[in-house]
């Protein structure tokens, strides 16, 4: 199911307005039209399940409702507004592999996509990994919506490092930030983000801290990556 929104009509819609109804007697109409009322009730639904309350069904949405999801396909005309870089939060100096973050990701109910060379559902939330020793990780495809930054993915591209805490020896070493960038890293990034930049004129570079109150990606991405046209 595709993310639906005020102004959104279809078949999704009325499937989304059948199962409001078969949880709660909203009284919707299921004519296939996401107005104010829908509105009301997904707003009502996301409040009564503790999810976050924007009146948008999304992933989370769906998957409370008892459907299970595939993150939607960028529609046609879609704009990326956003190029945003994490970090994985792992200490300094260990490699971890893409299985491990699709694990991570699959347990914390991150929505999934379709691997488009295996044909396997994968979880990861974001678009590129970057390893340690610079390999790019194609994860996501560019085309299918993203689940790294709440209520910004649906205009975003998501590229996170390996690495952005300290050393396992440090106490509390998942609670801090450190910039653990590899040289390798730094010049993969850079490339990435210049090629993104190509393809998507009018993103605009940010780190994850931009969004949220949290460290991510442990360095100052946007002030980084500024002068990148």
């Amino acid at each position: 199911m595709t993310t639906l929104r005020l102004g959104s009509k279809g078949e999704a819609v009325k499937t989304l307005q059948t199962k409001l109804n078969s949880v709660c007697p909203y009284g919707l109409t299921v004519d296939g039209i996401f107005g104010k009322k829908t509105e009301e009730a997904v707003r009502d639904f996301q409040k009564s399940n503790d999810l976050s309350v924007d009146g948008i069904a999304g992933a989370k949405t769906w998957s409370k409702l008892g459907v299970e999801t595939a993150d939607e396909v960028t529609p046609a005309g879609h704009t990326i507004n956003k190029l945003i870089v994490h970090c994985a939060a792992t200490p300094e100096g260990e490699d971890f592999s893409v299985d491990s973050i699709d694990a991570s990701h699959k347990a914390r109910q991150f929505s999934y996509y379709i691997d488009p060379d295996t044909k396997q559902k994968r979880y990861i939330g974001y678009h590129y990994i970057i390893q340690r020793n610079g390999t790019i990780v194609r994860c996501r495809p560019e085309n299918v919506r993203g689940c790294h930054v709440s209520n910004h993915n649906y205009d975003s591209i998501g590229v996170c490092y390996i690495g952005g805490c300290p050393q396992r020896s440090v106490a509390d070493w998942n609670k801090k930030s450190k910039d653990t960038r590899t040289d390798e890293q730094k010049a993969a990034l850079l490339s990435l983000l210049k090629e993104l930049k190509v393809r998507y004129p009018k993103a605009a570079i940010y780190g994850h801290r931009d969004f949220a109150a949290k460290a991510c990606p442990s360095f100052d991405a946007k002030t980084e990556y500024k002068n990148i046209k």
